[in-house]
């Protein structure tokens, strides 16, 4: 499918103004089965892929509007369509890509697409394992970003962020690892025009990473003063506190999955 269309990331974080022509409630015009669940509209004077005004979803907003000036939050792109759709929302809330993604899929279940978010969200955990008297850390060295951090991933429409923390720490490092009770940080750092924030929960393992060649091209296991070298200025004090919640020899949670 010819790529011949606006990719409007240039207006992500921009305040525009959405007409609402569908609103929350209403009913397709052409498929009446299909119910919104929130707001849908245009922006007049931003032409779309297909040559009409650029629609627009809206998030955030329950009562009823007939036009809302917010921000763009993100875009979904079409992989299999030529019109993209632009999500907008208050200008102070952060709504993150699964949370788009949960919004939108009425109707874009019908589509294969990407969401392009202004504000990132990944999950993943500290894992730790004691070598003699020292505790050491497991740090990955990302394929995409070229960076050492923890093992994480992006937040998928309707999982948790255990869920999430749970499944990207064995798709990139082949461990299942039962999350600790009590410990949740979180990491905010700017990416393009958007920010990011990275929720790191604590583990244990003694268990050798099994490296995602998609994901992750290397591993080492540190201790606090090593990893801080590595890390980005955004993850040290959550660290810092996963040390000094590990020394305070909090319990594991029973619940969650056993070391494997």
């Amino acid at each position: 499918m010819s790529e011949r269309r606006p990719s409007f990331q240039h207006l992500l974080g921009q305040i525009v103004t959405v007409i609402v022509d569908r609103p929350k409630g209403s009913r397709h015009p052409k498929h009446p089965q299909t119910v919104y669940p929130i707001h849908y509209g245009y922006i007049p004077n931003l032409t779309g892929g297909d040559g009409a005004p650029q629609d627009a979803y809206l998030m955030g907003i329950d009562h009823p509007v007939s036009e809302y000036c917010g921000k763009v939050i993100g875009i979904v792109r079409r992989l299999n369509d030529r019109e993209d759709k632009l999500v907008v929302a208050p200008a102070d809330t952060h709504f993150h890509q699964a949370e788009i993604e949960s919004a939108v899929h009425f109707q874009e279940r019908y589509f294969r697409t990407r969401i392009i978010p202004l504000y990132h969200r990944s999950c993943g955990a500290i894992i730790f394992r004691r070598d003699r008297d020292r505790i050491r850390y497991l740090l990955v060295f990302q394929r995409g970003s070229h960076t050492w951090s923890f093992p994480k991933g992006h937040m998928e429409r309707g999982e948790t962020e255990e869920a999430t923390a749970l499944r990207e720490i064995r798709e990139e490092v082949g461990m299942n690892v039962r999350l600790f009770n009590g410990f949740r940080g979180e990491a905010t750092y700017s990416v393009g025009v958007g920010e990011k924030t990275v929720v790191l929960f604590l583990a244990k393992s003694t268990n050798p990473p099994v490296l995602s060649t998609q994901e992750v091209i290397a591993s080492k296991w540190c201790t606090l003063q090593d990893a801080q070298k590595l890390l980005h200025e955004s993850y040290l004090s959550v660290l810092q506190n996963a040390e000094a919640f590990i020394l305070s020899e909090q319990k594991p949670n029973q619940k969650s999955k056993q070391d494997s």
